[in-house]
């Protein structure tokens, strides 16, 4: 899997399991299964396509377009020539996912119809629309590829992942074709994922949660099943028909999958999940139950990937233990605000280098390595470790708060709530206070009636007296906003929710 330097790619892989696994399948939707061979010979196709066009190794593309089959084997193709990928959160406005793009720089935009306005705000970039254009179409291919492997670099630019990080602009993650490797050797090694795994990529192409495990799977020689977003019963027709190596799966998603699943039991699921710690203990234990798996309890990033710090969920006397056990794939730290190491259980910032990590930021037309302090990336997490070396999250920099002077960490409290069985859901935002400047208000999703006050009542005895909500605040699961991958946005929850009526409990 390696390039003439020793370094592993994402090519190497790919046409290795291509030769050595042609009758495996590889890509599918629900209309259509490609094995190893058909995507092989027509990736060969859209390659030669993609050089009558003027794209070779070490230009760009972009992608404007929702998960279908054809953008699949356009990005797969693409990496498998030394093309770098960017795909383009094509649920922002046109004009602000094509700003991201056109920072970029591609070549050429590969969109859907619905988005063709983002590919045309490119400047520069050839505008190929796939409703229209059959040269790109998912089929099998009808020739041999014949491409050489040995002329992609393991530090070529792979893939540019789109991140606000805590910005709210967009920046372009670079991943080379070797830390894609390492991402995919972790997700091996760690939690056992092999070949004969199939990965349900419900989640945007834009996202890592789909491109990480996309790539990996064809790595790996496994199948990666495409969706258009989060369907409970489509996704439950594949644990019913294949064999799943990691469920990802969103914690307020698991409500709805579970009732799609009825009493029906999954074929094989190694793993199921991702944040635990947003995840009521009583959801996790039915989770486990109902999909014969262990939740994972993950911790990652876009620069760092999804698993450099990921295992199941450990249980202790019927309650879940959150801490995390950093890969062998990473070294980490913990430190202060001078960057020094701090001691197990003070809180730090969690500090990582390793294979799996990014190659830095797309910036100003090149490839920035501000973000690192000495070949460390400073995550922006804020951890502490434990006797055991094992590493408890406390919070995100930037979320973290004062309240009249006091260290506030919402993680913290909505954790607390989380552990109380009417509680199916809780995030936990500063609200402005005239006293104080900032106080803690939590957000609640129900999973059973009780009283607001009864429930603050109940959970106090976690919380020192300035961790505890002076608003509780019942909403629907429905109504708290949501990232691309089901995540709560928290920072609309106030804005739109300033108010929740009679539910709403204040001290």
């Amino acid at each position: 899997m390696s390039d003439a330097n020793g370094q592993m790619t994402f090519a190497h892989a790919f046409w290795r399991n291509v030769r050595e696994r042609p009758e495996a399948v590889a890509l599918a939707d629900r209309n259509v299964e490609l094995t190893y061979a058909d995507v092989g010979s027509r990736a060969a196709e859209v390659i030669a396509e993609l050089e009558r066009l003027g794209v070779r190794r070490g230009d760009r593309i972009g992608i404007a377009a929702p998960n279908r089959l054809d953008v699949v084997l356009v990005m797969v193709a693409a990496a498998a020539a030394g093309v770098t990928v960017a795909p383009a959160n094509w649920r922002l406005p046109a004009a602000a996912a094509a700003e991201y793009l056109g920072g970029v720089a591609p070549s050429a935009v590969f969109c859907s119809h619905a988005h063709r306005a983002v590919a045309e705000g490119v400047p520069g970039a050839a505008v190929i629309d796939l409703d229209e254009d059959p040269r790109w179409r998912a089929r099998p291919g009808t020739g041999r590829h014949g491409l050489d492997p040995h002329r992609v670099s393991g530090s070529d630019p792979m893939t540019i992942m789109s991140t606000s990080g805590s910005t709210g602009r967009p920046k372009g993650v670079v991943i080379s074709q070797a830390a894609m490797v390492a991402r995919a050797l972790v997700l091996h090694a760690e939690l056992g994922v092999d070949a004969l795994d199939s990965f349900v990529g419900w989640a945007p192409l834009f996202h890592i949660s789909s491109t990480d495990y996309l790539y990996a799977s064809l790595i790996l020689g496994g199948t990666f099943v495409v969706h258009q977003g989060f369907d409970p019963q489509a996704v439950t027709r594949e644990l019913l028909d294949r064999d799943v190596g990691w469920l990802f799966l969103i914690p307020g998603l698991i409500p709805e999958l579970l009732a799609a699943l009825g009493e029906r039991r999954p074929r094989r699921v190694k793993y199921v999940g991702a944040m635990a710690d947003l995840v009521a203990p009583n959801q996790l234990r039915d989770a486990e139950e109902r999909l014969g798996a262990p939740y994972l309890n993950t911790f990652g990033s876009t620069e760092a990937g999804l698993v450099p710090g990921a295992g199941p969920v450990a249980w202790d006397g019927g309650r879940p233990r959150l801490d995390k056990r950093v890969t062998m794939f990473c070294q980490h730290r913990i430190v202060n605000d001078q960057g020094e190491d701090v001691e197990p259980g003070v809180p730090g910032e969690l500090w990582l280098r390793g294979p799996t990590l990014f190659s830095g930021y797309w910036e100003d037309g090149r490839l920035s390595r501000a973000a690192f302090r000495g070949g460390w990336f400073p995550t922006g997490d804020l951890v502490r470790a434990t006797a055991t070396n094992a590493i408890e999250f406390v919070e995100r920099r930037g979320r973290m708060f004062k309240c009249g002077g006091e260290n506030v960490y919402p993680a913290t409290i909505e954790r607390t709530f989380l552990a109380h069985p009417a509680v199916g859901e809780a995030a936990v935002v500063p609200v402005p206070h005239p006293r104080f400047q900032q106080v803690p208000a939590a957000y609640v999703a129900l999973a059973e009636e009780i009283d607001t006050a009864t429930l603050l009542e109940e959970c106090a005895t976690g919380l020192a007296a300035f961790e505890r909500p002076f608003a509780v605040h019942v909403l629907g699961p429905e109504q708290f906003p949501r990232g691309v991958t089901g995540k709560v946005v928290r920072d609309r929850l106030a804005e739109e929710h300033p108010r929740c009526g009679p539910e709403c409990w204040r001290r």
